[in-house]
C-alpha cells in the first residue's frame, strides 16, 4: 500500500506541476531561464528608454546663452598693377601692416577705423611680353629678415607659354601673417615686390574694425573730406576697380 500510495502521489504531483506550466524533473532550470529571458524582453524597452534620457545638467548647458565675440574679422581682396606713368620694371617695398582703406576727415588727413590688420594671402602674376627681354618678364618677391623672419627671395620668369606666378598664404602663427596695428616706432616685417608692366598683384587682408573714440590716422594731401580712399600702397601702383585711392602709411 505504501508503494502504491507513493507512486500515485508522485504521479499527481507531476500532473499538478505540468498543469501549472512547470516541466517535471531536470527541465525546471531551463524553464526558469526561459521565463527570466521572457521577463527581461518585456522590460527591455522601458529600461533602455530610461537610460537614454538626457541628464538635466546637459539640458541646462544647451540652453545657456552662448559666448559672443564682438571683434569680428572682416576680409578684403585688392588687386594692383603698375600705373602708366611708372617705369617698365619697378620695385615696391612696404612695411606691415597695410591698412586697406581709410576715411578722409580733411584735405590733409585720413582716419583708418581698424584696430589691427594682417596680410593673409599674396598672389602675383606676370604676363609674357615679346617686346622686352628676360628682366622685363621676371617678377620677384623678397621678405626682409625682421622680427625673426627668415630671409626669402623668389623669382619667376614668364614665357610665351605660361605666365610667371607666385602664391603664398600666411597662417595666424606666421610672423608675416600676424595682426599689426601701426608701423610707427616699430620694425615690422617688410616685403618687396618687383613688378613689370605685365604684372598683377593681389593682396588679401583680414582686419578688425575699431569702435574707439580715437582711431589710427595718416597724413595726405589733396583729399576730399568724407570720402573713402583705398590704399594704393605706392605712387607707382593702381588699385584696380577703385574710384578713389591714395597711398598712405599708418
Amino acid at each position: 500500500m505504501m508503494g502504491l500510495f507513493t507512486s500515485v502521489g508522485l504521479s499527481q504531483c507531476v500532473r499538478r506541476t505540468t498543469n501549472l506550466g512547470h516541466p517535471p524533473g531536470r527541465l525546471v532550470g531551463s524553464w526558469r531561464r526561459q521565463m527570466t529571458n521572457r521577463y527581461n524582453r518585456r522590460r527591455g524597452p522601458n529600461r533602455r528608454v530610461s537610460q537614454n534620457k538626457t541628464p538635466v545638467y546637459i539640458k541646462s548647458i544647451k540652453n545657456q546663452i552662448p559666448n559672443f565675440q564682438s571683434d569680428q574679422v572682416e576680409s578684403l581682396k585688392y588687386r594692383y598693377c603698375l600705373s602708366d606713368a611708372a617705369a617698365d620694371t619697378v620695385a615696391i617695398t612696404f612695411e606691415l601692416p597695410v591698412f586697406p582703406w581709410a576715411l578722409a576727415t580733411s584735405a590733409l588727413s585720413l582716419s583708418a577705423p581698424q584696430k589691427a590688420v594682417r596680410l593673409r594671402k599674396i598672389k602675383l602674376w606676370t604676363n609674357y611680353r615679346s617686346n622686352v627681354g628676360i628682366s622685363g618678364n621676371t617678377q620677384n618677391v623678397t621678405y626682409l629678415e625682421r622680427r625673426g623672419i627668415r630671409p626669402f627671395e623668389c623669382s619667376s620668369t614668364a614665357t610665351y607659354e605660361t605666365p610667371a606666378f607666385y602664391s603664398k598664404t600666411f597662417g595666424a602663427d606666421d610672423l608675416l601673417g600676424w595682426f599689426y596695428s601701426t608701423t610707427a616706432g616699430e620694425s615690422n616685417p617688410e616685403i618687396t615686390f618687383q613688378l613689370t608692366k605685365g604684372s598683377i598683384l593681389e593682396l588679401t587682408f583680414d582686419y578688425v574694425l575699431d569702435d574707439a573714440d580715437i582711431v589710427v590716422t595718416a597724413a595726405g594731401s589733396g583729399l576730399t573730406s568724407s570720402r573713402i580712399y583705398s590704399n594704393s600702397i605706392n605712387a607707382n601702383l593702381v588699385c584696380i576697380g577703385k574710384s578713389y585711392q591714395y597711398p598712405f602709411v599708418v
